[in-house]
């Protein structure tokens, strides 16, 4: 049996996600529960440390991809889920300025 596990996060935990990759390809096929019986392989987004796919996608559809400052930080989304709604806006918030301030007009989210 093959397992895929997709892994998608955003691009400033590029560290825990190479560290989950390791994990699903190096030792849970060592496991005695799996070994043998399962083959585990990590699909990833794409590089964490030099994401494209969603910029190839944005252009593709005839729209001009931008830079900004904070485009490898966390959208914030994950603080809203632990109570830290305040936070998470205030990340939102900042990428949506930085965005806004190189004048695009459309911020897409994965």
């Amino acid at each position: 049996m093959r397992l895929r596990f997709f892994l998608s996060s955003p691009g400033d935990v590029a560290d825990e996600r190479t560290f989950a990759q390791q994990v699903i390809e190096q030792e849970l096929p060592k496991d005695p529960f799996v070994r043998g019986l399962v083959d585990c392989e990590a699909v990833r987004w794409d590089d964490p440390l030099s994401p494209t796919k969603v910029e190839e996608l944005v252009a593709s559809l005839g729209a001009k991809v931008v830079d900004y400052t904070t485009k490898m930080q966390c959208c914030g989304g994950a603080l809203d889920r632990v109570g830290e709604r305040e936070g998470s806006l205030a990340f939102c918030r900042r990428k949506l300025y930085d965005v806004q301030g190189e004048g695009a007009d459309v911020e897409p989210v994965a």
